[in-house]
C-alpha cells in the first residue's frame, strides 16, 4: 500500500484550479469565481467582510470595556486568528492541545481551552505550552481538578476555570454547591497558576425574531439564556461571599448568538469579563443572522451602529432538472453545512455571465455531494450549467470541510488562499 501511494500523483485539492499543486499557483492570475476559471464547488471568502467583522466586533467589545477570545474552532485558520489579534484580541479560545498549540503559533499569549481536558498527553502538552504563555483549562469535577493540578506539580502551572454548566446540557457544574465546593478546592490546590470562572449559554436558542423553517416553532427572545445566566450570576455572589471570588477573577461567557446579553448580565460581577464568541468573523445568511445581535435585521441602537456581513458563499452547478420547478445542484453535506439549517441560494450565473438575484428558491434536501433545490415561482428558471452562489448557515461545519478557502475580493476575484488545520 505504501508503494501504490508513493506512486500516486495527488491531483489538485478541492478547490484550486485543475494541475495546481498548491495554492500558490494561484498568485497574480487574477483567477475569477464567477466567470468559470475555477472548478466547482469552490468556497470563496470575502476578505472585505472578514476584516470589517473583525474590525466591527473589536469595536463593539472595547466600547464596553470587555475582553475577546474567540473561539479559534470556527475557522482553524492561522491567518484568521493572526488578523484577529492584530485587532486587539485578548486571546484565542480552542478546544484542544493541538489547537492550542495553532493558536500560541499565529501569536496568542492567552489561550482558552474551553473543555474539560483529562488526558494526561493533552495536560503534559498544553504544560509545556504554558512555558512561554497562559493556558486556561475548564474543570467541572474533582478529578479534572486533580489531574489538571498534577500536571502543575511537574510543569510549567496551568490555569483553572471553574465551568458552570446548563442542566441537561453539555460539560459543566449543575448545582450552585458543587461549583462552590469545587471553586474552593481549586482555590486551595498546589499545582495551578490562577482560578477563574466559566459558563457558556450558547446551546440556549435565543433567536431575536422566529427562526426559518424547520425551527420557526423556537420561542423568541432572550429570556432563557437571562434566566441561566441570573443564576449564574447568584452563584457567583455566594462564592464572592465566602472569599472565592475578587475583583481580580477572571469570567469567561458568550458565544455567538446573545454576547450582548452576557455583557449586561455579566460585566461587573467579578472581575474582567472575556468573551468567548467566534462565528462573527464570517457571520453568515442562516442561524446567526436569526440570534446575533449584530446583524442588521436585530438591530435595537437607534441610529444604527456598524454590523457584520456574511463573508462565506458556496458555489456550485446545475447538474439536474428533472423535474419543474427542481434542480439539483453539485454540492451537498460534503461541503457545506447543515446542522443548523440549510444553505440558502442567493444568486444564479448563466453560461452567458448574467447574474440575477433568487428569491424563490430553497434547498428541500441535501446528500453527499448533491444538493435539491425546489421554487414556489417560475420567474426565476435554472438552467443546467448555470452556477448558483449559496449562503451558508453555521460557518463552524463548513470551514471544516475545506483545506483551502479561496479568499476573493468585491468582484469575486481571487485575491488569497486561506488555509484550515482540521
Amino acid at each position: 500500500m505504501s508503494e501504490l501511494n508513493s506512486a500516486l500523483k495527488a491531483p489538485a485539492e478541492k478547490g484550486l484550479p485543475y494541475r495546481a499543486a498548491s495554492a500558490d499557483v494561484l498568485a497574480g492570475r487574477e483567477l475569477n469565481v464567477a466567470r468559470g476559471d475555477l472548478p466547482l464547488p469552490v468556497l470563496t471568502l470575502s476578505r472585505k467582510a472578514v476584516n470589517h467583522n473583525i474590525s466591527t466586533m473589536a469595536a463593539w467589545c472595547a466600547e464596553r470595556n470587555v475582553l475577546l477570545a474567540p473561539h479559534g474552532k470556527t475557522t482553524l485558520a492561522p491567518e484568521l486568528f493572526r488578523r484577529q489579534l492584530v485587532a486587539g484580541a485578548w486571546g484565542l479560545t480552542v478546544f484542544s492541545a493541538r489547537q492550542a498549540e495553532l493558536a500560541i503559533g499565529a501569536g496568542a499569549k492567552q489561550v482558552i481551552v474551553a473543555s474539560e481536558v483529562v488526558d494526561s498527553l493533552e495536560l503534559r502538552k498544553l504544560a509545556e505550552l504554558a512555558a512561554s504563555v497562559d493556558i486556561y483549562v475548564f474543570v467541572d469535577s474533582e478529578e479534572g481538578l486533580r489531574r489538571l493540578a498534577a500536571v502543575g506539580q511537574i510543569e510549567p502551572r496551568l490555569s483553572a476555570f471553574i465551568e458552570f454548566g446548563i442542566p441537561k446540557g453539555r460539560t459543566g457544574v449543575r448545582t450552585r454547591s458543587e461549583f462552590l465546593s469545587l471553586l474552593h478546592d481549586a482555590r486551595q490546590a498546589d499545582g495551578l497558576k490562577s482560578v477563574g470562572i466559566a459558563a457558556y449559554e450558547g446551546l440556549i436558542p435565543s433567536p431575536r425574531r422566529a427562526f426559518a423553517p424547520p425551527h420557526e416553532r423556537v420561542p423568541i427572545g432572550t429570556d432563557d439564556v437571562r434566566a441561566f445566566l441570573a443564576g449564574f450570576v447568584q452563584t457567583i455572589a455566594a462564592a464572592r461571599s465566602q472569599g472565592l471570588v475578587d475583583d481580580s477573577t477572571l469570567v469567561t461567557a458568550g458565544g455567538s448568538g446573545a454576547f450582548d446579553v452576557v455583557v449586561e448580565e455579566l460585566r461587573g460581577v467579578a472581575g474582567p469579563l472575556i468573551l468567548r464568541s467566534g462565528c462573527y468573523i464570517t457571520h453568515d445568511h442562516g442561524v446567526y443572522q436569526f440570534q446575533s445581535p449584530l446583524e442588521v435585521r436585530n438591530a435595537t441602537d437607534d441610529p444604527p451602529k456598524a454590523f457584520l456581513e456574511p463573508a462565506l458563499r458556496l458555489w456550485a452547478r446545475v447538474i439536474s432538472t428533472p423535474e419543474s420547478g427542481c434542480a439539483v445542484l453539485g454540492f451537498g453535506r460534503r461541503d457545506t453545512s447543515n446542522d443548523t439549517g440549510s444553505p440558502v441560494p442567493l444568486e444564479v450565473v448563466t453560461d452567458l455571465g448574467v447574474r440575477r438575484p433568487l428569491t424563490t428558491w430553497t434547498v428541500r434536501q441535501m446528500w453527499d455531494q448533491h444538493a435539491l433545490v425546489r421554487t414556489n415561482g417560475m420567474d426565476e428558471p435554472l438552467a443546467i450549467g448555470d452556477a448558483v452562489v449559496v449562503g451558508i448557515s453555521h460557518p463552524c461545519t463548513t470551514f471544516d470541510k475545506w483545506r483551502r478557502v479561496l479568499e476573493v475580493d468585491d468582484h469575486d476575484t481571487v485575491i488569497g488562499v486561506i488555509d484550515t488545520y482540521f
